[in-house]
């Protein structure tokens, strides 16, 4: 077809040929992103990247970029490289030297921003509900030091995304958190060995006794101290059992002294979630995900997702309650044209008249960024240093996927905030 051929009146829109074929949203999705079942695109240089490299702060040229696709759980990430180039055989990535090696994994935009109607009749638009598409989505990742080279496969680029140090910003700071370990009351045990009627029958064969009230209360008391360690964790900030993060990540993250938020450069983490509002997990994190598809008995497949866990120096990522506490995030950045890294009480400015109402304002995003980030605040009212570190973000869940991100934060800054926003 030529290019002439879309001015013709008799050619139907793509929205008309779409709503003619017969095939779902994510049939669509699959032809469109995906020509084949597992797909390596690379090229050498600067590839089909769109997150503008040259407007971001240490911009540096990637030395090979590839694009790992796979139509049966959607997975689409865009694979920058530095100082990692092809080998002549094509099988292989190779270490150009002994600098620092990075790779960044650029995802699809994971958030939509949208219009915020209320309930009476002249907020409700006549025509479509207002809504803007958030900027890409980038993790960053340190090659280990003695590594000289890389599988050019899906699986092993996927492992390095799981196992790989994560690279992020200096002001993306862990959570100072000391250590509680909860042991299970055993009072109740006391109560229960007395009374054994009170325990239930395991079935005929089986009757109360003291024995099998202590494996019953001990059952319990193990599930509720696991479910109260979890809620404590999250919401005290306090480690419920010892984490063996590896001490090389504890010592950077000791000696940083990181001062007014900055952007994150082209190199390091920087996920744009939600609209505008640049965030970033801290130093210990670590991502976890599935190498192949998963499927179930029944051969529905699971849309691929990566998740945030801590890094224990393990092979996988540590998901569980036992780190609860050290999932935290920080709001790096905004690109609301009133932030002023320098200045945080551009907050009170007017919002930004180009943008419609919605569940965060600009004057919200730039107050996130410097009550999470900004190591030297001042107060507005006197204009004089604040000594007030900034709390980070709890997280109890983040997913990231080719169709969006799955967020579970709570960002709690107390009843009086030094910027407005007291809790998120």
């Amino acid at each position: 077809m030529s290019d002439s051929s879309h001015d013709d009146p008799r050619s139907p829109s793509l929205g008309a040929l779409v709503k003619s074929l017969p095939f779902s949203r994510r049939t669509f999705l699959k032809w469109v992103g995906v020509s084949s079942a597992f797909r390596l695109t690379g090229s050498v240089g600067v590839g089909g990247c769109s997150c503008e490299p040259d407007k971001l702060p240490g911009a540096l040229k990637p030395d090979f970029t590839t694009t790992l696709k796979r139509r049966d759980d959607l997975l689409h990430l865009h694979i920058e490289l530095y100082n990692f180039t092809q080998s002549a055989s094509g099988l292989a990535l190779e270490r150009k030297s002994n600098d620092p090696a990075y790779m960044v994994v650029t995802h699809a935009p994971q958030h939509i921003y949208e219009q915020t109607l209320f309930d009476t009749a002249p907020s409700i638009p006549k025509g479509p509900v207002q809504a803007r598409l958030a900027g890409k989505s980038r993790l960053a990742f340190l090659a280990p030091a003695g590594l000289q080279m890389l599988d050019y496969t899906p699986k092993a680029l996927l492992d390095a995304c799981a196992s790989w140090e994560l690279r992020v910003t200096d002001n993306a700071l862990p959570p100072h958190t000391p250590h509680l370990l909860l042991r299970p009351a055993s009072k109740y045990a006391a109560v229960l060995i007395k009374q054994p009627a009170l325990v239930p029958s395991l079935g005929s064969s089986a009757q109360a006794s003291p024995a099998i009230a202590n494996a019953f209360v001990s059952a319990v008391s193990a599930s509720h101290s696991a479910a109260a360690s979890d809620t404590i964790a999250r919401a005290s900030g306090v480690s419920v059992a010892p984490t063996n993060v590896p001490a090389s990540l504890v010592a950077h993250a000791t000696g940083l002294s990181p001062t007014v938020p900055k952007e994150p450069t082209a190199t390091q983490t920087a996920l744009e979630l939600p609209f505008r509002l640049t965030v970033s997990p801290n130093h210990y994190a670590q991502f976890a995900h599935a190498r192949d598809a998963v499927a179930s008995p029944k051969g529905r497949v699971e849309l691929w997702h990566t998740r945030l866990g801590v890094n224990t120096g393990a092979a996988v990522a540590d998901e569980s309650a036992n780190t609860a506490s050290l999932r935290t995030m920080r709001a790096l950045w905004t690109r609301d044209p009133a932030f002023d890294p320098d200045n945080p009480c551009t907050y009170a400015d007017p919002p930004d008249p180009t943008l419609f109402t919605s569940s965060l304002s600009s004057q919200d995003r730039i107050a996130i960024v410097h009550q999470s980030s900004n190591y030297t605040p001042v107060d507005c009212g006197t204009t004089k240093p604040v000594k007030l570190e900034p709390e980070p973000i709890s997280v109890n869940r983040l997913m990231l996927s080719s169709l969006g991100a799955y967020l579970d934060s709570k960002g709690d800054w107390g009843s009086k905030p030094l910027y407005t926003v007291s809790s998120w």
